[in-house]
């Protein structure tokens, strides 16, 4: 089967924001970070308690717990335009480009304007079915991005990869928090 498509800034964001949702660093840094901020308001309420300070002790504690509350959307929005800045540093020369996929029973061929090449099917971990796109996550740790919005029947190509031989993973109903 061929497949054709192009890869958007928003497609190469999403797949960065899933990577960085599934590693155990990342989501450590955000409960710490929760955890720290949180604590240290704390510390301030029980400073200013101690001093008998009940405006700045009821101030605080409202900072306390709208840290508590918002901290993840924080997070969130701080590695979005992270990640925002990276790709558009990084990838400007493969956003808008078209790239073309070919499968075959032993390899897929991979071409784009950076150039071409053939993945054997056992480099291949899996198959990753998010809300807009596929991704095809090699062994490697690279993966290919194929937005569902650009390929007329993603159906195909999921049962594509299935009949391979490579693992399914559903993750339609991840979202970055």
């Amino acid at each position: 089967m061929n497949y054709q498509y192009q890869i958007k800034e928003k497609d190469l964001l999403e797949f960065q924001i899933y990577t960085a949702s599934k590693s155990e660093r990342i989501n450590r840094k955000k409960k710490a970070g929760r955890i720290i901020m949180t604590i240290i308001a704390l510390f301030i309420v029980l400073n200013f308690y101690s001093a008998s300070n009940i405006p700045m002790t009821i101030y605080f504690s409202i900072l306390a717990v709208l840290l508590w509350v918002f901290y993840p959307r924080y997070f969130k929005w701080r590695y979005t335009k992270m990640y925002s800045d990276f790709i558009v540093e990084n990838y400007a020369i493969r956003i808008d480009q078209t790239e073309f996929i070919e499968i075959h029973k032993d390899h897929i061929f991979v071409k784009d304007n950076t150039g071409e090449g053939e993945v054997n099917l056992s480099d291949i971990e899996s198959l990753i079915d998010v809300q807009n796109s596929v991704y095809v996550k090699f062994t490697m740790g690279t993966a290919l991005i194929m937005p569902k919005d650009q390929v007329l029947n993603y159906s195909e190509i999921i049962d594509d990869y299935k009949a391979l031989g490579i693992d399914y993973i559903d993750e339609r109903a991840w979202k970055w928090i």
